[in-house]
């Protein structure tokens, strides 16, 4: 009609809804179990030769990392750029703490938060790992992972290639689900999926496990968080897919993760 101007039907249509990487599919089971089979968990030939099956196991980022993100749901960079000062063992839950620090910002609010260590974890070793660090003085969990000064390198790039492989070597075609690659992101995923077929673990709990927003007014604005002990509970119902990686902790030798030049 003269004079109306034309209606723009676009603003109308639904849009998607979070990031890229919100939508990656989760894991399955068998396939964390089947990728913490990989040479990186169960033996490798060397810090550089990741893939190449081997006796040594590097302890590193590479191999820490996506064992943490597979019990707790943690962001790669949450994880990555942790400081020593953010992984609390002396206390009845020992527990990381993700925080905002120098090294990256968070999410959203709901992203600072005290996470338990799992049990998985400290099976594996993780106690002597940390140990290791303290001795030397680190200040970072992960000093490897450090990005080279200048760039816009995120904390976590260089374990985004090796675990990227690492997929592609152990899933394959099992890798890609409706058209899009399982990532590290993807054990967020499988934390969330998992935990919510329990009708025992209260949504806000998973929510606070994992540093998403809690949907309810009431639990967001006048709840606390949920209990370390509580939480435990709740990441200790996901299967230990880690049998693999735990029979080759104890038979291989373990090494220190790979020196990087002084200015990485």
């Amino acid at each position: 009609v003269e004079g109306i101007p034309p209606l723009l039907i676009g603003g109308f249509r639904k849009k998607k809804k979070g990031k890229a990487n919100e939508q990656r599919p989760a894991y399955k089971e068998e396939d964390i179990e089947v990728l913490f089979k990989h040479p990186i968990w169960t033996g490798c030939r060397s810090a550089v030769h990741r893939h190449i099956p081997g006796d040594v196991i590097v302890w590193d980022g590479v191999y820490w990392g996506p064992l943490i993100s597979a019990y707790c749901g943690a962001r790669l960079e949450e994880i990555a750029a942790l400081r020593m000062a953010e992984v609390v063992v002396d206390a009845p839950v020992p527990y990381f703490i993700f925080v905002e620090n120098e090294n990256r910002g968070l999410k959203t609010i709901s992203s600072e938060r005290m996470v338990p260590v799992h049990p998985v974890l400290i099976r594996l070793g993780f106690l002597r790992y940390l140990a290791a660090k303290q001795k030397e003085r680190a200040k970072y969990l992960f000093p490897e992972l450090r990005p080279n000064p200048g760039t816009e390198t995120p904390w976590g790039a260089r374990i985004t290639r090796k675990f990227s492989e690492a997929v592609a070597i152990t899933l394959g075609e099992h890798r890609v689900e409706k058209d899009k690659n399982k990532t590290f992101h993807s054990f967020r995923h499988y934390v969330c999926t998992k935990l919510g077929l329990f009708d025992d673990i209260k949504d806000k709990t998973i929510e606070d496990i994992v540093g998403h927003e809690n949907k309810g007014t009431t639990d967001r604005i006048y709840k606390d968080a949920t209990p370390l002990n509580v939480m435990l509970e709740a990441i200790c119902r996901l299967p230990d897919l880690t049998d693999a990686a735990y029979q080759a902790s104890t038979a291989r030798k373990i090494v220190p993760p790979r020196r990087q030049p002084r200015h990485a």
